[in-house]
């Protein structure tokens, strides 16, 4: 283990806040008595996302943003609760 590696550090950090979140969602989980599947494939999809590297979490939030706003812009002129 090389302590001077960046990569190192950053790795750390991205593994506590994984740790952190699912802390959070299982304790959520089981005050709201929710089912444990979708919290199983949201930590499995949060583990994939620790390996990614600053240019990957760049590019993943510029596309997320962009599918967001395509998704909103369309719900709000075609929602049938809007027409009633």
């Amino acid at each position: 283990m090389d302590w001077n590696d960046p990569n190192e550090g950053e790795f750390r950090a991205s593994i506590f806040f994984f740790i952190l979140v699912n802390i959070i969602l299982c304790i959520v989980t089981f005050l709201k008595n929710f089912s444990l599947i979708p919290l199983i494939g949201l930590s499995s999809c949060l583990y994939l996302l620790t390996g990614m590297s600053h240019d990957n979490w760049f590019w993943f939030g510029l596309w997320f943003a962009i599918g967001l706003i395509i998704y909103f812009c369309y719900g709000y002129r075609n929602s049938k609760l809007r027409k009633i």
